[in-house]
C-alpha cells in the first residue's frame, strides 16, 4: 500500500483509494501503525536508496 501511495504521489494518480477498503479489512484485527506512517517510512527508504544510487 505504501508503494502504491508513493507512486500515486509521484504520478499524480489516486489508485490507492480503490484499495483502501481492502486494506482496512486486512488491518482491522492487527495492531499496526497507521497507513500514513507506513507511507512515510517507505518514502524515507526510497530516499535512502536514491542517495546510494547517486553516490555510485
Amino acid at each position: 500500500m505504501a508503494a502504491i501511495a508513493y507512486l500515486d504521489r509521484i504520478n499524480g494518480t489516486s489508485i490507492v483509494e480503490s484499495y483502501l477498503p481492502m486494506w482496512e479489512a486486512f488491518v482491522a484485527d492487527k495492531p499496526i501503525q497507521s497507513l500514513n506512517e507506513y507511507i512515510n517510512d517507505f518514502e524515507i527508504q526510497i530516499d535512502a536508496v536514491k542517495q546510494v544510487a547517486e553516490k555510485s
